[in-house]
């Protein structure tokens, strides 16, 4: 599937620049992702939409779902990022 590649390929790189610039991937993706699970929360409160249709580069995907996960399933955190 080449979608699939591209999506690994795209986690893969992300990792590793992480290694090698951890304080770029946390503001640029980690912090983003965060971001854009608070304002999705935020829609929804509000508008209480039946459906959402949420566009997401590559490299947000994973991050994203992971928090929304968090949310979803009540990780014992009160944000996604963890912070209190």
């Amino acid at each position: 599937n080449k979608q699939l590649d591209d999506s690994e390929t795209i986690t893969e790189e992300i990792l590793r620049l992480g290694k090698a610039f951890p304080s770029v991937v946390t503001t640029l993706i980690t912090e983003r992702d965060a971001f854009m699970v608070q304002r999705l929360l935020e829609c929804v409160a509000v508008c209480r939409p039946r459906r959402i249709v949420f566009v997401l580069g590559a490299g947000h995907v994973s991050g994203v779902a992971d928090y929304w996960q968090q949310i979803v399933h009540g990780a014992s955190s009160s944000t996604p990022t963890g912070e209190e």
